[in-house]
């Protein structure tokens, strides 16, 4: 939103004080991982490698290798092989394959079985007779049959060394060492591949999928009920998948018998399926689906997610202990980090950073039924000491860019029509993405965007309403749906789930554009963090392009074209002087004042502003404004809470304002 103030100089500093915000302000939030900014995986991988198969203990009859297709398109592996050696050996087994890999789904080869185990293994997709060593070896994903015959090969679709001994992998270091009752699972249930097993695995209880599993996931749980009841309780699950699925003859189930939830319904493609005890526990979102079992214990149970096979597809809190997280004093939920496999450091509370919908007697909930999840907290950092340096010196740090950002929104339509609603994305960065199981939607649930299609290096993409909103312009995507005037928020999330970018994030008015009469687009002013002040009104008088609506009005906005809004410097409005009838002795001129105010600070980071890919303290934030004619050397300045009661201060830099 444009504001003009008369002498402002126009010099801000950004003081990042974490040592100060965090001793005057005393933060609860705790820190949390930043999304990943990177592009989607776009080959096979392995997925999991389980070599305890019918060991004393175990559950499952045979050891199993399953590889997983993250990409958007169809694999065929006829004639590829996976291969086996042990951790510090040559000598390989392999496993032919054949067939296609579907988008999002699993391929399951299954190797030799041991004399114990009760379970078989989902129908495996492959079958081969390797014995595969429990604890440590290595596993190679080679697109063809050729045996593999020297210790570290190279050139290959996927590598992965299993265990301490293992003596090569990718990356630093071999995933943690494997039991007859643990596998290596790659996170994000397959998508995450930094090539680096260390990082991208994780040890957890052995999930083979096949080719006809369907991956839903257990999202948030409720357990605590609402502040307006208790007994309010909901459950979301979340299709993180290109196809929609029929939960018909699907389960959801309570280790202790209740709830034991018959689902029916329809989950979409990248979508939330929501069911509630009571159909007033989240009051402003219509659940998919109402149950009336028995209430969820707070001390704790598990949770098992069945198809219509009967084969398990998710559990939460599988070990049956105390509820992971979730809170039943402050009724915050209980939401699933991504993609990651079920385990205690899988969930996290809900923080109120991102929260949705409204319990019976209209409080806000803390939690995102029917909505992406909250970001993911990390364990709270040990505050830093009481000590001060008196004077040091701090420098601007710009908010953190984004992948794809929100560029432009036309929430008012057209002068054509209102209701020819745009929004433009835009790629700042040097290579192409691939924005297939992509997801743009508002909080409210219209529109929800599936985005199809690649957005170019430095490129646009423009969704419109309908493909008719311009006369002369085909947006790369239309949709369904409609923008609030009155306000509300956008965001973008990409394939695995990462929270990429926002708009107008606080929930509030629009923070620019104009509907009727002018109908100009909101524009974001360059790549910048999603705050107020980073949006502004389309206003050029002489645009260089014009894009016009279907009824041949010019568009008052830059859609697949650089914003208007980032050319201008929006100056401060001239003082009008008064015409005098009488000259008075010329007077002497009033002393230039200091007017230097604190424009805005936060306390409580939810985002990563600093960009070092962690939420902290370091992330907070107090800015300074000079608002006089004169410039103002901050040399003796200091902040602090209440210096009336002896509260901490802290002395700033001689930087001139």
């Amino acid at each position: 939103m444009t504001r003009s103030r008369p002498f402002v100089r126009g010099l801000l500093v950004t003081f990042l004080l974490a040592g100060l915000l965090a001793e005057i302000l005393m933060p609860t939030l705790a820190s949390v991982r930043a999304a990943p900014q990177i592009q989607g995986v776009t080959h096979i991988v392995i997925s999991q490698v389980y070599g305890g198969g019918g060991n004393s203990g175990a559950t499952y009859k045979n050891d199993f290798i399953e590889l997983y297709n993250p990409s958007a398109s169809s694999v065929d592996v006829t004639g590829w092989s996976v291969q086996y050696a042990s951790s510090a050996g040559d000598t390989w087994q392999k496993t032919d394959l054949s067939g296609v890999i579907q988008p999002g789904k699993y391929y399951l080869i299954q190797e030799a079985a041991g004399s114990g185990g009760s379970v078989d293994l989902p129908t495996p997709d492959a079958t081969g007779s390797i014995h595969m060593a429990t604890d440590t070896g290595k596993t190679a994903l080679v697109n063809n049959s050729t045996i593999l015959n020297v210790a570290c090969p190279s050139g290959l679709v996927d590598f992965v060394g299993y265990g301490s001994g293992a003596n090569c992998f990718e990356g630093t270091n071999p995933t943690g060492t494997l039991s007859n009752t643990t596998a290596a699972l790659r996170k994000s249930n397959g998508a995450t591949d930094t090539d680096d097993n260390a990082a991208d695995f994780t040890v957890g209880i052995p999930n083979p999928r096949n080719s006809s599993t369907q991956l839903l996931l257990i999202s948030e749980v409720a357990w605590a009920g609402t502040a307006a009841n208790t007994d309010h309780e909901w459950i979301e699950l979340h299709n993180p998948g290109s196809q929609a699925i029929n939960l018909s003859g699907w389960k959801l189930n309570a280790a202790d018998g209740t709830p034991n939830i018959a689902l029916n319904g329809t989950v979409p493609a990248m979508g939330y399926f929501l069911l509630e005890r009571d159909e007033d526990a989240v009051s402003d979102i219509v659940a998919d689906q109402l149950y009336s079992d028995n209430t969820l214990s707070n001390s704790g149970e598990s949770l098992m997610l069945y198809d219509n096979n009967d084969v398990l597809i998710d559990t939460a809190n599988a070990n049956g202990g105390s509820w992971p997280a979730g809170d039943l004093s402050t009724h915050a939920t209980m939401e699933r980090i991504g993609l990651l496999p079920d385990s205690d450091s899988s969930w996290f509370t809900n923080n109120g950073v991102l929260k949705n919908g409204k319990d019976a007697n209209g409080n806000p909930i803390l939690g995102t039924p029917k909505s992406g999840n909250s970001p993911t907290p990390t364990p709270t950092p040990v505050p830093p000491t009481a000590t001060f340096t008196l004077a040091p010196t701090f420098t601007s740090t710009p908010a953190a860019s984004r992948d794809v950002l929100i560029n432009e929104v036309a929430w008012m339509g057209t002068l054509a029509f209102s209701s020819d609603e745009w929004i433009e994305l835009y790629n700042p960065g040097a290579q192409p993405i691939d924005l297939s199981g992509w997801k743009l939607y508002a909080t409210d649930g219209s529109p929800t965007i599936n985005l199809t299609g690649t957005i170019l290096a430095g490129g646009y993409f423009v969704l419109a309403s309908s493909s008719n909103v311009f006369d002369d312009l085909t947006p790369q995507q239309t949709f369904s749906g409609s923008l609030n005037n009155a306000g509300e928020i956008l965001r973008l999330i990409d394939s695995t789930g990462a929270l990429i970018d926002t708009a107008n994030s606080d929930g509030g008015s629009w923070p620019a554009g104009v509907a009727s009469p002018t109908y100009a687009s909101m524009e974001r002013r360059g790549v910048t963090a999603d705050v107020l002040t980073s949006w502004s009104t389309y206003a050029d008088t002489n645009p260089s392009t014009i894009v016009h609506d279907h009824d041949g009005n010019i568009v008052k906005g830059t859609p697949g074209k650089a914003n208007w809004g980032p050319t201008v410097t929006l100056t401060p409005s001239p003082v009008p002087t008064a015409t005098e009838k009488v000259r008075p002795p010329t007077p002497i001129p009033p002393t230039p004042f200091a007017h230097v105010v604190i424009n805005e600070f936060l306390p409580r980071a939810g985002f990563d502003w600093n960009n070092d890919g962690v939420v902290d303290i370091n992330d907070e934030f107090i800015e300074i404004e000079n608002l006089g004619p004169i410039n103002v050397n901050l040399s003796g300045w200091k902040l602090s809470d209440d210096p009336n009661i002896g509260g901490k201060s802290f002395a700033l830099s001689g930087q001139t304002l």
